[in-house]
This record gives C-alpha cells, sequence and structure tokens, in this order.
C-alpha cells in the first residue's frame, strides 16, 4: 500500500510493472530469510516502458569455481521517451 501511494502521488510507474523479481540471490541470506526486492526503476508516467529484466542470475564460470558474480541481481529497462 505504502509503494502504490508513493507511486500515485509522485506521478512515477515501477518500470517491472507490479512484478516483484527479487533482487539479491538467496545464497548470500542467513537461513530461513527469503529473498526480496530491494531496487526499483522508476520513471514517469509519460515514458513507455518497453521490456523490463533481470541480469545476473545465474551463476558464472569463475576460477574459483561456478559462482554469482555479484550478490545482486541487477533490473535494466527499455524505455522510450516522449
Amino acid at each position: 500500500m505504502l509503494f502504490k501511494d508513493f507511486l500515485s502521488d509522485t506521478g512515477l510507474a515501477d518500470a517491472f510493472d507490479g512484478r516483484c523479481p527479487p533482487t539479491f540471490h538467496a545464497a548470500y541470506l542467513s537461513p530461513g530469510r527469503s529473498q526480496q526486492r530491494i531496487d526499483f526503476i522508476l520513471v514517469p508516467d509519460s515514458v513507455a516502458v518497453e521490456g523490463s529484466d533481470e541480469l545476473f542470475t545465474d551463476k558464472v564460470s569463475l576460477p574459483s569455481g561456478p559462482d554469482y558474480i555479484s550478490d545482486h541481481i541487477c533490473l535494466t529497462a527499455t524505455i522510450s521517451l516522449p
């Protein structure tokens, strides 16, 4: 409710249109804690969001073995300016 009120009051829109993908990997959390979304891409209502996605979601090959390249999952959006 607070987030929706914030968007309404500021005239901003969530580039993920209400989808709430987690933005950090569960592997870095304490036992019993769940993933959450802590990062957002907010755009003015007048900006068209053509697409949104997440990066760094999978492990990659590193010299020490497969691991995440970052503890965060990166959010990305393609927008069109008016």
